[in-house]
């Protein structure tokens, strides 16, 4: 399918946000702690976050940007307007959506919010804003961010 994130590791592939974030290195790599253990009662929220993104974040704004119109009973990612209460109501009282703690979800998440703020989609304001900006200020997407830049500059036609 052409998809990016893809992440070769030894001998396994992974394609799909979600499976690269979730099924593969979080809990591939405990140590990072951007994962739940499968014991932790939080596990079952932090999966439904993750699937939150491709399930109903993206769907809704492709829905938002071309302008089609879908039945926001009967499709299962209902609107961008209740996607993004959704994700307001889960950041209320909380810095993450999992509560003090970041995780692989806040990743994905917050980097679709950016993708849709730079697509002018949602309005980049608010609590989904503040949560964002929350997001990039941290090191570790510092440090992603110089690796992207170094890979971009690598594999970028010479001229």
């Amino acid at each position: 399918m052409s998809k990016l994130p893809a992440l070769e590791d030894g001998g396994a592939c992974v394609a799909e946000s979600g499976a690269v974030l979730l099924l593969y290195l979080a809990d591939r790599y405990p140590q990072a702690g951007l994962g739940i253990p499968f014991d932790d009662p939080t596990r079952g929220r932090f999966l439904q976050w993750m699937f939150f993104t491709g399930s109903c974040l993206e769907l809704a704004m492709v829905e938002r940007m071309t302008g089609a119109q879908s039945n926001t009973v009967s499709f299962g990612w209902g609107d961008l307007t209740r996607v993004e209460h959704a994700i307001e109501s889960a950041l209320e009282e909380e810095p993450w959506l999992l509560g003090e703690q970041f995780t692989a979800t806040d990743i994905l998440v917050a980097s679709t919010l950016q993708i849709a703020f730079m697509a002018k989609v949602i309005a980049p304001e608010g609590v989904l804003f503040d949560y964002v900006e929350r997001s990039v200020a941290r090191e570790g997407y510092e440090r992603a961010s110089a690796i992207d830049h170094q890979e971009a500059v690598r594999v970028a036609p010479k001229k």
